[in-house]
């Protein structure tokens, strides 16, 4: 997340965010909220839900760590109740449908680094001329190797 839009929040939520930049050794809020901007507006209301909670419910509620695993948002809390866990959980399955890139609807990828895009961020254009042109580079290769020997020029 930008550091604008995380100074933002630490501002809005300070008891939430009381652990953000203290150092890796202490928290892992060291690394500060590791989440798209994509998710930016997820995030905020999640914020407000737990806000919410820790005034009625929880008043040592704060996060321990966000981030994205596995194509969703991730959060862990200190000090939470059944209520929290609920919130999160609700959440973080909504952020399998958000882009984390631009927050349009997205969906998850089903191999290698799971990511949650939409299509306009999975496949920008740079990235479909750069698969092109390696996937001529690695078809010349195999060609190159697996061709018979009597092609091969003396």
């Amino acid at each position: 997340m930008k550091d604008k839009l995380q100074n933002k929040l630490a501002k809005r939520f300070p008891e939430l965010s009381q652990d953000l930049g203290k150092s890796p050794k202490e928290s892992c809020m060291a690394w500060g909220f590791s989440i798209g901007n994509g998710w930016a507006k997820l995030f905020e209301m999640l914020c407000e839900d737990l806000d919410k909670v820790r005034k009625e419910e929880c008043p040592d509620l704060k996060f321990e760590q966000v981030k994205e695993k596995y194509g969703r948002l991730r959060v862990y809390l200190y000090g939470g109740n059944d209520h929290t866990i609920e919130l999160v959980d609700m959440y973080e399955v909504g952020s399998g449908f958000i882009c984390e890139s631009c927050g349009k609807l997205g969906r998850m990828n089903g191999r290698g680094w799971i990511k949650c895009l939409c299509n306009s961020c999975r496949n920008p254009a740079w990235y479909k001329r750069w698969w092109k042109k390696a996937m001529y580079f690695l078809d010349w290769r195999i060609f190159r190797r697996c061709r018979p020997k009597s092609w091969m020029v003396e």
